[in-house]
């Protein structure tokens, strides 16, 4: 489809493009593709379902071997967040409290935040522990 565009970029879609690529063949790539979601959410839910179904098993492990400590400001939030993750380990829960502070800014990447913060049943925008720790682990890496 980009070769019939380029090699022909003063004709429209349909004289230049739909008889190498059908207007139905087009249609379905779209579908697909909303379906799926963007490249950096398919990479996202990729990370999240390996996360999730088997390395996550090890985090309470890990987080609860690390002391991390730092002079500089800009690592604080990194650092608070790994508290939390300690602090929850074995706790069950698709969200953390309400009422818990946690912290996205330096920990959770803009492209991201709609996959961490989520409305819960009531309503409540509350943030979503297996996205937040794959956050963190991939912030603090």
């Amino acid at each position: 489809m980009a070769e019939a565009a380029l090699d022909h970029p003063e004709q429209t879609i349909r004289t230049g493009i739909f008889p190498v690529l059908s207007e139905e063949k087009c249609k379905a790539i779209v579908k697909e593709y909303k379906a799926k979601g963007d490249y950096q959410e398919q990479v996202y839910q990729t990370m999240r379902s390996s996360y999730r179904d088997h390395y996550r098993r090890m985090v309470p492990l890990i987080v609860n071997m690390l002391e991390v400590h730092s002079n500089n400001v800009l690592h604080r939030p990194v650092i608070e967040a790994l508290e939390i993750l300690k602090r929850f380990a074995n706790v069950p829960g698709i969200y953390y409290p309400a009422d818990e502070r946690i912290p996205l800014y330096g920990v959770v990447r803009p492209m991201w935040r709609d996959q961490v913060m989520e409305k819960d049943k009531e309503g409540e925008m509350r943030v979503r522990r297996v996205n937040y720790e794959l956050c963190v682990l991939l912030t603090s890496r």
